[in-house]
């Protein structure tokens, strides 16, 4: 009876069991040299050598302003796609304050038709499901983007995620995005499966 009474805690540590060995971290601080020796472990010629390197020196700069306020990134690498990365994921932890799942749902879904400089949100869907963590809040956005291409607009998916674990004052916010969504059967199920691995541990 005396549970009914605890505080909201804190987290202090999680891990996502379900990121294979295909997840690599980024190192945001040594950039260049990161995707350098990255590289040359990865790939098998010169050729998807050098372009992997500029392709994840290019993922290192764009996660620094993230990795500034805390966040931490990865990057999906599979053997079938020589030379380029595939996909990105970034994770924060923040305070929820009094953000409750359905208010966290209405801002996700708000995003749709959303512009900014490049930049349009074409599609949004949203849902809320039960983890073994807690609940999670997921939103599938696809865009439109025009300043990283110099030709046109490309396409780009991503999936965004706030879990609100059992017990926690906190919320942890998770983001998968790729530019090649043909490369996945179903971008969803997949990062909501890593997603529901999400474990966590909380203040004493």
């Amino acid at each position: 009876m005396f549970g009914r009474n605890r505080k909201p805690r804190p987290i202090v540590d999680l891990d996502m069991p379900a990121l294979g060995d295909e997840w690599y971290y980024v190192e945001v601080d040594r950039g260049a040299e990161w995707a350098e020796e990255l590289a040359r472990t990865i790939a098998t010629t010169p050729e998807d050598r050098g372009s992997l390197a500029a392709d994840l020196e290019i993922v290192a700069q764009s996660q620094a302003a993230l990795a500034a306020q805390g966040a931490g990134s990865w990057v999906l690498l599979r053997p079938d796609a020589p030379g380029r990365s595939i996909a990105t994921m970034t994770y924060g932890v923040s305070e929820a304050g009094d953000t409750t799942p359905d208010a966290y749902e209405q801002m996700l879904a708000s995003d749709e038709g959303h512009r900014e400089p490049g930049v349009r949100i074409d599609q949004v869907r949203t849902w809320q499901v039960s983890i073994a963590a807690g609940v999670a809040v997921g939103a599938f956005n696809l865009l439109s983007v025009s300043d990283l291409v110099a030709d046109g607009v490309m396409s780009q998916a991503r999936t965004l995620f706030g879990v609100f674990p059992t017990g926690s004052s906190d919320v942890v916010e998770i983001g998968f995005t790729t530019d090649e969504i043909d490369q996945f059967d179903d971008f969803v199920t997949l990062t909501q499966g890593y997603v529901d691995s999400l474990v966590v541990e909380l203040a004493k």
